[in-house]
This record gives C-alpha cells, sequence and structure tokens, in this order.
C-alpha cells in the first residue's frame, strides 16, 4: 500500500513539473506573439521610443555615478 502512494506522489509530481514547463512556454509564446503584433502596428515610432528611453536610462545612470563621486 506504502509503494502504491509513492508512486502516486511521484506521477503526480512529475505531472506538475511538465505542466508548469508548457504553461512557461505558452505563456513566452503568447508574450512574444504580442510584442511581434505591436512592433508591426507601431512599426517607426516603437523604434523611436525605445531609443528615448534607452537614453534616458543611461543618462540617470550617468547622473548617478557621477555625482556620487563628487
Amino acid at each position: 500500500m506504502a509503494a502504491g502512494c509513492w508512486l502516486l506522489a511521484v506521477t503526480g509530481f512529475a505531472t506538475s513539473i511538465d505542466a508548469l514547463v508548457v504553461g512557461v512556454g505558452q505563456a513566452v509564446g503568447l508574450a512574444t506573439m504580442s510584442m511581434v503584433t505591436i512592433g508591426a502596428v507601431i512599426g517607426q515610432r516603437a523604434e523611436i521610443a525605445g531609443g528615448v528611453v534607452l537614453i534616458m536610462v543611461g543618462s540617470a545612470m550617468l547622473y548617478e555615478h557621477l555625482s556620487a563621486v563628487a
């Protein structure tokens, strides 16, 4: 009886791991599809907005590092 319970628990654990992997894979696929669709619709504006955001982040980091030294 104990061996049967142990086998059932191991099988349930393996099934849970399998479901987790499939769920994560589907989430990544859905996120990728959404981003590609938005990028195709917005196009050039998204590239400009992304560049502006990167410049702002870099400027903020530079300011933090330079003001910490002084």
